[in-house]
């Protein structure tokens, strides 16, 4: 039972779409204690994912793949620190590979992990050392345990072995980065990969293509081992033969309504916030951002 007096923010609505592998056991509350335990306060949504996401059949993951879609800003990044902290504590001698889409990003989720780490008496003990040097990104544990930070690249993720893999902004991912990656698990006698982003504009996203084919497995569910959750507006639109014509093609709901705003963004924005960017963003970008509907390439649309 999680121990702490931070009051999480409640998940009002819930994923609007959301695919769990069946599970007889979650770690996902060993995680959520945990994170509580280190120092990093987790909302509604967050611990609903990870339970979600850490369900074991036989002390096996049940969910070998994970696909988190959720707007950027939402604190969706405490999910992967509640993660990888689970498994560089609980555990000795685990590998983890974190990419991100620009080495900057990679740097900043060190610093993050580092900051819990090192900031607590009760876990700066068991830190061998942090590696900040270009292309040697690294949190060694004194139990055997390793956290690589990369930047992707075709090539940045070989020459590791890991047990869990995680992908950050996933509609950044080119598919030869992801194909290079993948081999890194292939030793790991009980591998996770994370797959986490927001939704996918095909104008904007041209390395799109991957998370958009495993949202789209997880809607036709072709992957028994992949659990998905995403927070969106209902991405229904009008038919194109609807007798109202103005209405062709045009989104059922009002994407003026902070109804819709609050059911893709479970974490503690502020609806004002959300007002003045809907005012600043042109329209196709908001829904993107924001709201989480995506423009999502084809399949027929091959990747560039």
């Amino acid at each position: 039972m999680v121990s702490t007096t931070y009051a999480p923010r409640p998940d009002t609505y819930g994923p609007r779409i959301k695919h769990v592998p069946l599970h007889s056991h979650s770690e996902g509350e060993n995680a959520i204690a945990l994170a509580a335990a280190s120092g990093l306060d987790l909302d509604q949504w967050q611990r609903d994912t990870l339970t979600a996401a850490m369900g074991t059949v036989l002390d096996n993951w049940a969910a070998p793949r994970v696909g988190i879609l959720c707007p950027d800003q939402n604190d969706r990044e405490h999910i992967t620190l509640a993660r990888e902290l689970y498994e560089l504590l609980l555990f000795s001698n685990r590998r983890i590979v974190h990419t991100a889409a620009e080495f900057k990003l990679a740097r900043d989720a060190q610093r993050q992990l580092a900051d819990i780490l090192m900031g607590s008496n009760f876990l700066r003990g068991t830190v061998e050392r942090v590696y900040t040097g270009n292309g040697e990104q690294r949190i060694e544990m004194k139990n055997g345990g390793v956290i690589h930070y990369v930047a992707r690249t075709s090539r940045a993720a070989r020459g590791h072995a890991a047990d869990v893999l995680v992908f950050d902004h996933a509609e950044f991912l080119p598919e030869d980065a992801y194909a290079g990656a993948l081999p890194i698990l292939m030793h790991s006698g009980n591998s996770q990969l994370w797959m986490l982003g927001n939704a996918v504009d095909k104008q904007v996203h041209k390395h799109g293509h991957v998370f958009t084919k495993t949202r789209r497995t997880a809607l036709t569910g072709r992957d028994p081992g992949l659990c998905w959750i995403e927070y969106s507006a209902d991405d229904t639109r009008h038919p194109f033969n609807d007798p109202d014509r103005s209405r062709r093609g045009q989104l059922v709901i009002d994407q003026n309504d902070p109804e819709q705003w609050a059911r893709a963004n479970p974490g503690r924005i502020l609806m004002d916030r959300l007002r003045a960017e809907q005012q600043a963003a042109p329209e196709r970008q908001f829904l993107t951002r924001r709201l989480g509907i995506g423009f999502w390439p084809e399949e027929f649309e091959a990747a560039e």
